[in-house]
């Protein structure tokens, strides 16, 4: 994206911001290209890490080919910002393709994460109910495959949804999705859609809720939506409000939105490096920042122990493919 246009051929757009080699500038600009929320920070109560920079030139990291010094595997996996926090300290941290320590980067689906951790908090203040059933919240979707689900089923990814999450595909439901999110382009003689809409499509099971284990995105996207109606306020504020603020982040992140203002929950937050890594070290402190609660501890414990295994036995390792977010989940999703 140099030059005053850039070149047609380096041009940056909607059509081509999440493949390579477009997505090395998209994934740090994404607010240029997709409309977007802010998450405010606040100045004055801003989490400085202690710095304590360590030497890791020698580390090397075992591979499939063999070692790789670290900055060698950052390079091999075109790594972008680098954040390592040990005991509390800052001791590593790098950085390329023209980031920096401020520079927003989109966290795609630890944005899942974070919402799960927003859930918590909310559920801690009365505010969410795990057992309600998210049509209570969000009756547009009572006619759905939704219909009988519950928020806490929502978070688990254990909703009955048809849906197949391929993210090679170039047609069918899940870009129809994307273009409900405002991530894709419209195609010559498409009508606008937008994201609350597209839950109408959901009208297919593939099997019971508290069933197996099964990644929809849209799950987290129509969660976004039952917590902006179970607290009255939009999904931004509210991250700022009750984590981005507390948790004393130095940026201001943002998230996407459709054309009606719908937040990407699934994957659409932007945030800097150091602040995603503020992020998990609250947690390994129990939720707390010097002495204020901020994620309740019981919401940590229910994340860590209250898994259920049997919805997994049904996965492979050649079906996963695994992100961890900033609280340390997994999220699988069956590759087809």
């Amino acid at each position: 994206m140099r030059g005053f246009p850039p070149d047609p051929g380096a041009q940056v757009t909607l059509a081509n911001w999440r493949t390579a080699p477009f997505n090395a500038w998209g994934f740090q600009h994404v607010r240029e290209i997709v409309p977007s929320a802010d998450i405010p920070s606040d100045d004055q109560r801003v989490w400085h890490l202690p710095s304590k920079p360590a030497d890791l030139t020698d580390l090397r990291i075992d591979g499939e080919h063999g070692g790789l010094t670290l900055q060698a595997v950052l390079t091999e996996t075109n790594t972008d910002g680098f954040v390592i926090v040990h005991r509390g300290q800052l001791v590593y941290e790098a950085y390329a393709n023209g980031m920096t320590k401020d520079t927003p980067h989109i966290l795609m689906s630890v944005s899942k994460s974070v919402l799960g951790i927003l859930a918590g908090i909310l559920a801690a203040r009365g505010a969410l109910e795990m057992d309600d059933e998210v049509t209570r919240l969000v009756p547009e979707v009572r006619e759905t495959a939704y219909r009988g689900a519950t928020i806490r089923q929502l978070l688990d990814m254990r909703a009955g949804i048809l849906f197949d999450e391929n993210y090679l595909a170039t047609t069918g439901p899940i870009v129809e999705y994307r273009k409900a999110t405002n991530w894709n382009p419209l195609a010559p003689g498409d009508t606008p859609s937008d994201l609350r809409s597209f839950f109408g499509n959901f009208t297919q099971s593939d099997g019971p809720h508290l069933g197996r284990f099964h990644y929809v995105s849209p799950n987290t996207d129509l969660l976004g939506w039952a917590i902006e109606r179970a607290t009255g306020e939009r999904y931004a504020d509210l991250l700022s409000e009750l984590l981005w603020q507390p948790l004393g982040a130095a940026r201001s992140a943002y998230i996407t939105v459709d054309r009606l203002g719908a937040p990407r929950a699934a994957g659409g937050i932007c945030a800097t490096t150091r602040d995603l890594a503020l992020l998990g070290q609250l947690l390994v402190q129990g939720g707390r920042r010097d002495g204020n609660e901020i994620v309740p501890q019981a919401w940590i414990d229910d994340i860590v122990q209250n898994g259920d295994s049997q919805a997994w036995e049904h996965l492979t390792s050649q079906e996963c493919r695994c992100t961890t977010g900033a609280n340390g989940m997994c999220y699988a999703a069956e590759s087809r």
